[in-house]
């Protein structure tokens, strides 16, 4: 039942959307609770019992954390925290590092693990992780009833994607959301839930269909062109960024029509000056997870510069590691660390031209490591990705790849001026005259009914954070 997904769009969320609509305000949580039970246990009907066991004992220990002092206290935590990520590791990792204590599993026994992984498992690790810390610290009293921690982790509209959501910045919204639910906001998430849809089966689906799929795991590396490869890395960019973006839409749209704000995830990333600027506009909420309960708790930039930079180096080993079990993901994390380093280290500014130009170079540079798994195949496309390929194939991408190329082009540089970056904001942050409402909701017909339409006529892939 995934977003783009016939049953979903036209029986599970307009049912869910009408009783939610139509009920009294004390039976809203309740309503969403087991609409969000229902939607896991669909993709998941074992180990919803696990995820539910786990937030049962994540909220008996919290309540013990804020209840004890010193020692009891500490190892309530560790507690918590080993189960929680024990699960992670399990489910993620086994094979990883079984391979470095000289296993090989066969391809089928890889293909079923990484089959088996929960979706969703890191997303609601890590809130659960900031539930307890935060209690820990004191920053978040434990809350009274289980039915709103549940609710909290499970919510549907951000359960298996995104985006992470510190149960501070929801709290006060479970409790009461009334002023956020009228008829403002529900046409506004309509319009960013429809946008959302657009972006993942308009273009994201498209762009891996027609030529990222093939150029990536469907032709030898050792024959492409380093056109080709260059084509296909930066097409494979796209297609991550409009897929991911395109959930966290579709998150943030359904969320607004409940009466919810989450917070954003992406702002206009393709248009950094920089490495660091770059993460601080990709996938926000992990980096801000990343950076308020490992950088800080590490020392941050508090000690010495060797320390920082060890400090800064880990966090991006670990961010490479927490999208996948391989060698290539640690060496992405790792690339990014290294090129921030590096951006520190650098004095002059380049003009925002070419600031950009250069980090979109880099960050497409850096999926080879994300899209290639094992070494040898690493290799093997860099070597194309130099031109060091003795022989070369046609390669020539179907007419149908351009549209979406082209499109996709266009919107992830669309706010490049101040005047187009108005009106982004114009749709995304401010509140519309009938004249707008119009437009924007036949625009969102448009695209609704076209995302629709393909979903239903075409196999398509998930979404591509699901399994991390």
């Amino acid at each position: 039942m995934d977003f783009h997904k016939a049953i979903f769009l036209t029986v599970f969320l307009p049912v869910f959307l009408f009783i939610y609509g139509v009920a009294a305000r004390q039976y809203k949580n309740s309503l969403l609770l087991a609409a969000s039970l229902i939607f896991y246990a669909w993709f998941e009907p074992v180990f919803v019992f696990v995820l539910l066991g786990t937030t049962a004992l994540d909220f008996v220990l919290v309540r013990f954390i804020a209840a004890e002092q010193g020692r009891k206290r500490k190892l309530y935590l560790a507690l918590s925290l080993c189960v929680n990520l024990s699960l992670l590791v399990w489910y993620k990792y086994r094979l990883w590092i079984a391979s470095v204590f000289g296993y090989h599993a066969s391809a089928s026994d890889e293909s079923l693990i990484i089959a088996a992984i929960p979706l969703g498992i890191s997303f609601y690790t890590f809130e659960s992780i900031t539930y307890l810390v935060d209690v820990y610290r004191g920053q978040q009293q434990p809350l009274k009833k289980f039915q709103d921690y549940l609710l909290y982790i499970l919510m549907f509209p951000k359960l298996l994607g995104g985006p992470i959501v510190r149960y501070g910045e929801i709290s006060t919204q479970l409790e009461d959301r009334s002023a956020n639910e009228n008829l403002q906001n529900w046409l506004g998430g309509f319009y960013r839930f429809a946008i959302g849809l657009g972006k993942k089966v308009l273009i994201a689906d498209q762009l891996s269909r027609y030529y990222v799929s093939h150029t990536m795991y469907g032709v030898d590396p050792e024959i492409l062109s380093a056109g080709d490869a260059w084509l296909g890395l930066f097409a494979g960019l796209l297609m991550v960024y409009f897929d991911f973006s395109g959930y966290t839409d579709i998150a943030l749209g359904i969320g607004k029509m409940l009466g919810f704000r989450l917070p954003e995830n992406f702002n206009n990333p393709l248009l950094s000056t920089g490495i660091s600027d770059f993460w601080k506009r990709w996938h926000m909420t992990l980096t801000g997870w990343m950076r308020n309960y490992l950088y800080i708790p590490l020392g941050g930039n508090a000690g010495s510069k060797m320390r920082t930079a060890f400090n800064v180096l880990l966090l991006f080993i670990i961010s490479g590691i927490w999208h996948g079990a391989g060698l290539n993901f640690l060496l992405w994390g790792l690339f990014h660390g290294m090129m921030f380093l590096a951006e520190k280290a650098i004095s002059f500014k380049l003009p925002k031209v070419f600031a950009t130009f250069l980090t979109v170079l880099i960050i497409t540079y850096s999926m080879s490591f994300f899209f290639m798994h094992g070494s040898e195949r690493i290799a093997d496309y860099h070597s194309a990705l130099f031109g060091l390929n003795d022989s070369t194939g046609e390669h020539t991408p179907r007419t149908e790849f351009w549209l979406p190329f082209f499109s996709a082009v266009f919107f992830a540089f669309f706010a490049c001026t101040t005047f187009t970056r108005n009106i982004q904001d114009r749709l995304f942050q401010t509140e519309l005259r009938t004249r707008g409402h119009i437009v924007y909701t036949l625009i969102s017909i448009v695209l609704f009914v076209l995302a629709l339409s393909y979903s239903t006529s075409i196999e398509y892939r998930t979404f591509v954070y699901f399994r991390f």
